[in-house]
This record gives C-alpha cells, sequence and structure tokens, in this order.
C-alpha cells in the first residue's frame, strides 16, 4: 500500500481519448510511431494506457487469442500493443454499445515522455466488478460527456473524472483482494466439512476455522456453494444417508448418527423433504437384488481387491459405468466398447482394454478368468455371467453418481480416490457457475433433447441435464422435471410435444457427425421449433451427444467445456 501511495505522489495522468465499442478489432496505440528515433525507447504503443470499460451490457473480449468473459459493469486493463475484440452481450459483434475503452498517458513528475507499462497499480486481463454500479456509470458519464469547444475547464474536468475512475478501480480491486482471500478461508472451512461432517457442526464454530466474521462468511459460503452453510451441511449427510440406506441393511438410528444427525426423526424429517419419500421407503424401493446382499465376502473382497492393482486389472465392466471405474485410476481387463468405446469422450483411455461385446458376450469374459464383474444394465440377469465363475454385481441406472461411484470404490479399495474426485468435481462445478453467473438469468430454465435419427427423446436428470440443474446453474424445466420426479431417465417425444418442455434455454444433442448436425439443424428450422420462448429468445445451444454420459469421467471433463457449449447458440 505504502508503494502504491508513493508511485501516485510521484507521478501524473493524461487522458488520451475515449472510444465506444463497437464492430471490428480494435488495437490500442496502433499509430505505431515512436516518441523517438532511438529503436530502445517505449513506442507509442507500449506507452498507451488501456481500461476497457463494460457499462450498458455483458460481453466477451478476446485478448490475443484468449476469450474473458465480463459481467456489465465490469473494467479490465489491456496490455500495451496488444490486440483485442469485443463482442456484445447478444454473442455477435454487431456493433451494439457495449461500452467503452479509455486510453491515457502516465508520466512520471519532470519527465515529457510518458513511461511504459500500462499503469503498474491495477492487473492486466483481470476482470474488476465495480460497486457500486452508479458510481461506474456517473465517472464514465462525466469522462464521455461531450462539450461544444473543447476548453481548458472541460478537459480539466475529463482528467479528473480519469482519476476518479482510477480510484473507484483501485478500491474495487482491493475490495476484490481481500474478498479473494476471505472466500479461500471459507473453502477451507468447507473442505473442514467434508471431512467433520459427521460431528457436531455450527455456522459461528466454521466461521471461527475460516477467521471471517459470521455475517461474511455465511455470504461468501453461499456464493461458493449455492447453499446456507446448515443446508450445505444437511445436504451432505442426507446423501451419505442415502448411499448407506442402498449399500447397507443398518437399522435407521444407526445410520442417522452415522452421519451426523442426533435426532432420528429430525433426520426423517430432513431426508423426506429432499428425497420426496421416508428414508425407509427410499431404502426398499432403492435397493436392486445385489445391493441386498453383502457386495462380497470379505475374504473374497480383499482378494479381489490385491489381483486388482496391476493394468489392466482382472475387472470386466458393462456398461456406462466404464468411466466410473476409470476415474477411480483402476483400467479393466475387459469392457463393452462395440458401440460405446466410438462415443465417449474418454477414448485416449480406452488402450489396452478388451471389447467384450454388445451386452457382454458369457464366453468372451469367461475366458478373461475375471476376478469380478461390474454390471450396469436393466433387464439382465447375472446369471449371464454364471460362466464366468466370478462375483458379478450390478448397478442401477438411475442411482445417483456419487452413490454408485462410492459403491464401485468400496469394492476396489479406492475410497479415498473416490471422496478426493466428489469433492474436486464439486469445488471445479461450482468455480465455473460462479464465473458463469453474469451469463445466466436468476431462476433460468433448461431442458436437453437427444435427437437420434428421427427419434427425438427429452432427458430426466441424467447424463448432461445432471450438470446443467445446478443451484448456481439452471433449473429444470416443468416438463423435465415431471420426468425426474417419476425417475424416467428419458422420454421420446414427438415435434408436437415439444412446447410441454419448452424453456428458458433448451441444448438439442446429437450424434457427432455431420450428416447428424445438419438433420439437427433442419429440426430447429421447423415451425414446432420456432414457436418455443427458447428459440425466440436465440437460446437453443446444440453439441454433441458424447457429453450425454452418466459417468463420473464424462461429468468431469464437461466441466471446462460447457462455458463455450453455452457460448455456442444457433
Amino acid at each position: 500500500m505504502d508503494n502504491d501511495r508513493a508511485f501516485m505522489l510521484s507521478h501524473t495522468f493524461l487522458l488520451k481519448s475515449v472510444k465506444p465499442f463497437g464492430e471490428g478489432l480494435w488495437q490500442p496505440g496502433a499509430s505505431g510511431a515512436p516518441w523517438r528515433s532511438d529503436a530502445a525507447e517505449p513506442t507509442a504503443d507500449d506507452c498507451v494506457c488501456s481500461i476497457a470499460i463494460f457499462t450498458e451490457e455483458p460481453g466477451t473480449i478476446d485478448l490475443d487469442g484468449t476469450s474473458v468473459s465480463l459481467s456489465k459493469g465490469s473494467a479490465i486493463q489491456l496490455r500495451s500493443g496488444g490486440r483485442f475484440s469485443v463482442q456484445s452481450g447478444s454473442g455477435s459483434a454487431t456493433g451494439r454499445l457495449a461500452g467503452w475503452l479509455v486510453e491515457f498517458f502516465v508520466f512520471r513528475f519532470g519527465d515529457s515522455r510518458p513511461i511504459a507499462g500500462g499503469f503498474p497499480l491495477l492487473p492486466y486481463h483481470q476482470e474488476i466488478a465495480v460497486h457500486p454500479f452508479a458510481a461506474l456509470c456517473s465517472v464514465v458519464d462525466r469522462i464521455t460527456r461531450t462539450a461544444d469547444g473543447y476548453d481548458d475547464p472541460t478537459a480539466l474536468r475529463k482528467q479528473a473524472a480519469l482519476l476518479e475512475l482510477l480510484a473507484l478501480l483501485m478500491e474495487n480491486q482491493q475490495r476484490s483482494h481481500m474478498l479473494d482471500n476471505a472466500a479461500a478461508a471459507v473453502k477451507r472451512a468447507i473442505s473442514y466439512v467434508r471431512d467433520h461432517y459427521t460431528e457436531p457442526l455450527t455456522v459461528e464454530q466454521l466461521a471461527s476455522i475460516a477467521g471471517v466474521g459470521r455475517w461474511q462468511f455465511s455470504e461468501l459460503f453461499r456464493r461458493l456453494t449455492g447453499k446456507r452453510p446448515l443446508d450445505y451441511i444437511n445436504t451432505i449427510r442426507l446423501n451419505r444417508a442415502k448411499e448407506l440406506l442402498l449399500l447397507t441393511d443398518d437399522p435407521l438410528r444407526e445410520i442417522a448418527q452415522s452421519v451426523g444427525f442426533r435426532d432420528e426423526y429430525y433426520f426423517n424429517r430432513k431426508f423426506s423433504r429432499m428425497f420426496g419419500c421416508a428414508p425407509k421407503s427410499f431404502a426398499r424401493s432403492g435397493k436392486t437384488a445385489a445391493s441386498r446382499q453383502p457386495l462380497l465376502p470379505a475374504a473374497k473382497q480383499a482378494r479381489v481387491r490385491s489381483s486388482l492393482t496391476g493394468e489392466p486389472s482382472r475387472l470386466v465392466v458393462c456398461g456406462g459405468i466404464l468411466g466410473d471405474v476409470l476415474s477411480l485410476g483402476v483400467k479393466p481387463l475387459g469392457a463393452e466398447l462395440a458401440v460405446m468405446g466410438r462415443q465417449v469422450v474418454y477414448r485416449d483411455k480406452l488402450a489396452g482394454i478388451l471389447d467384450v461385446g454388445i451386452g457382454g458376450d458369457a464366453d468372451t469374459i469367461a475366458a478373461l478368468q475375471p476376478d469380478l464383474v461390474l454390471l450396469e444394465k436393466e433387464g439382465v440377469a447375472a446369471s449371464h455371467f454364471q460362466s464366468a465363475a466370478a462375483p458379478v454385481v450390478s448397478f442401477r441406472r438411475t442411482e445417483d453418481v456419487t452413490v454408485r461411484l462410492r459403491a464401485i470404490a468400496a469394492l476396489l479399495g479406492a475410497e479415498r480416490e473416490a471422496d478426493e474426485w466428489i469433492a474436486r468435481h464439486e469445488d471445479a462445478a461450482s468455480s465455473m457457475w460462479n464465473r458463469l453467473r453474469s451469463r445466466i438469468g436468476t431462476g433460468e430454465t433448461a431442458t436437453v433433447l437427444v435427437q437420434i435419427g428421427v427419434q427425438l427423446f427429452v432427458m430426466g436428470n441424467r447424463g448432461l441435464a445432471a450438470t446443467l440443474y445446478h443451484p448456481r446453474g439452471f433449473s429444470s424445466s416443468e416438463g423435465a422435471a415431471k420426468l425426474a420426479e417419476g425417475s424416467e431417465r428419458f422420454r421420446e417425444i414427438t415435434a408436437e410435444q415439444l412446447p410441454g418442455y419448452d424453456g428458458d434455454r433448451l441444448f438439442l444433442l446429437f450424434s457427432g457427425d455431420e450428416r447428424s448436425k445438419r438433420e439437427a439443424r433442419q429440426l430447429t428450422e421447423t415451425s414446432a421449433w420456432q414457436s418455443l420462448h427458447a428459440f425466440r429468445s436465440g437460446n437453443i445451444h446444440m453439441t454433441e451427444a458424447k457429453w450425454n454420459y452418466d459417468d463420473s469421467l464424462t461429468r468431469g471433463q464437461l466441466l471446462p467445456v460447457l462455458p463455450h457449449i453455452l457460448s455456442s447458440r444457433i
């Protein structure tokens, strides 16, 4: 802070220009004229300080090939001499006014030439959100205001407005830095919750661990997780209870106490409110035949674990849970790859895994002499694999991915890897949605549709939809919500039924080849599509159906791609 004050006392500032954003590529200081002929001296480009301010709408700025999304009411300092282009919030460079480019020089007292390297008290290429927004609008209005004749008083007022703008940005940057430090402390408290959720926890205790005041702690906690602290704690406890209800036959009281609830009746009430049914009803309806029995005798489980240490392991996987197994760091000997192997996003991880055929050919699997067969099939009996002479454990497709991942991890001795993946994924998802906050309206709804040939399907709360429906992201449309309530993974619909699944956004998935992509685009040109609210709003997003697989590996790779899917509209 002392260095900042010393800099401000030893330098002065001169406004060069103020330009509105429009269509086309800007290059600050494009003249390229040097301040003097000596090549060692900085050029004009190097000496121009440039700040982009978004006052009218959010937008995207391309900085030498790197895309940065900025919210309305924010600013960013551009690197001297660099090239950049601006897109308006509508998603195209239409020339709409999104904001302003302010250019100025910095001089050291006593020097006649400006210094190079930009304004050192603000970071390069980092969004600065300005609060209150009215203060930013006021200073921008004064610095951009035109007057008849550019007399000395007008020039002086503009210079004063430039100084006020720099002070406003510095204040907000310093406040943001303080919030970043507080957010890091709150993240440590969130990690503490994950490790100690079975213990009594209070908001005061967690705020003390973070070293942040209670009010600020609760607000930052909500921003980072989408939930209030006690709601977040209860969600972790209830999700873990759901896993235990599926995987054990422990009494309800013991399950409640093991996840941190001291009152069985309170646990029952919270569980029913969150999942829509009582814990006992969930256990009765949710368990498969395999999960009602001990998964493996202890001795056999120990032998299986010890055999699954090589690459590839003596494990065979049938169905979409292959991505779960791979995310735990275990590579099976065989898997069902005939169709899935051509579609999944993790094809680079399939080398060395033998294809056991569609549905899992029993003889092929038996020849591999597996120690364990993991099955994700509905309507296929474990007896189908009897010739393999290996334990067969099956999982329902409708099981929650974290429940399934932990159950698989328990068999493979990879509980730590499962816990780490779940924690890492939750952090990455929250971080992604926080970055997208300016691009999604409060309460926006979404529906995921999949086109396969001439057939059209709507998804429930599975695949891509499971990532989209997030406390900081989208809510499910009314039609999609009804599917999820009825535990339907998907439903085939006709074009006439589309209005029943309309939402603020529609995500249309296609098979991935050019023909399927053309067919999907042709579908959106029909009158049924063009009558939809999402179509009229320009909120139809198209992407490949490979992102609709319901395993942990696909979900993890989806997060960095999702912002690009949201930026692509038809």
